[in-house]
């Protein structure tokens, strides 16, 4: 009985230590197994993605691993990246402000306009309508300063032919009408060179232009008016001879008593 007593005890207290142990490493299994759940990627991930991170190894390309998703460029980044691979190239703008100090772009002496304006001639003025048509103004502005430069010359011419019998009256012409419409010229060509808004030099050159426009009329009109005055004395002359030819008897034969 003893014996079997024995047995029986250490038979309980052999499955006790066993149950125990099994216990014991369930338990370790379960921590074992938390523990890698924790250091698993996140959910949603490719088994590539996380064969790579078990192993410490980069995915293959192409793949996106969650957190690491590439951020789209800035607006200012792609545009730097552009301006970067362009070519150094310079442009010229169409502005005409930004070619100003293109040595190709005709320069406009200053000087020598400000010496013929002071000069107060016809000649000294034609020549500075012709100092204007070398800068890059609208080509119908550009013409009519041109016929403006050819006008004056007339007139000088007309002035000089008829000095003895016409003198007209030029003063305003020489003080005010021509050289103001010069100064309103070069003002333009200062908002052309400035880089003004097209809106600012379309309105303020359609009256600069008027004004010129103006300027040609007056100019053609004063050169008639000399050419008429001069026709007038040379009719008269005309007349003056016929008159004292008809006196000596040198008369149209058709009124000649027979």
């Amino acid at each position: 009985m003893g014996f079997i007593d024995y047995q029986g005890t250490k038979k309980d207290r052999y499955e006790e230590v066993l149950a125990f142990a099994k216990a014991q490493q369930e338990e370790e299994a379960r921590r074992r197994g938390g523990a890698r759940a924790g250091s698993r990627p996140e959910a949603g991930a490719s088994q590539e993605g996380r064969a790579a991170s078990e192993h410490g190894t980069q995915p293959q390309e192409g793949l996106i691993i969650p957190g690491q998703e590439p951020q789209p460029e800035s607006k200012e980044t792609t545009a730097l990246s552009e301006q970067g691979s362009q070519p150094d190239v310079w442009k010229p703008s169409n502005l005409p402000g930004q070619n100003a100090g293109n040595p190709a772009r005709p320069q406009f002496d200053r000087e020598r306009f400000q010496a013929l304006l002071e000069e107060k001639r016809l000649p000294a003025y034609a020549e500075a309508f012709g100092l204007l048509r070398k800068c890059p103004l609208p080509e119908e502005m550009g013409g009519f300063y041109g016929e403006l430069s050819d006008r004056l010359l007339v007139l000088q011419e007309a002035l000089d032919k008829f000095q003895e019998s016409c003198q007209p009256d030029l003063f305003l012409f020489y003080e005010y009408y021509i050289p103001e419409a010069l100064r309103l010229a070069v003002a333009y060509i200062g908002y052309l060179d400035g880089g003004a808004g097209e809106k600012t030099l379309n309105e303020t050159g359609a009256e600069v232009l008027d004004a010129a426009k103006r300027l040609l009329l007056a100019v053609n009109e004063k050169i008639d008016e000399i050419y008429q005055f001069a026709a007038m004395e040379t009719k008269a002359e005309a007349r003056a001879l016929e008159s004292m030819l008809n006196q000596a008897g040198y008369i149209d034969p058709e009124y000649r008593i027979k």
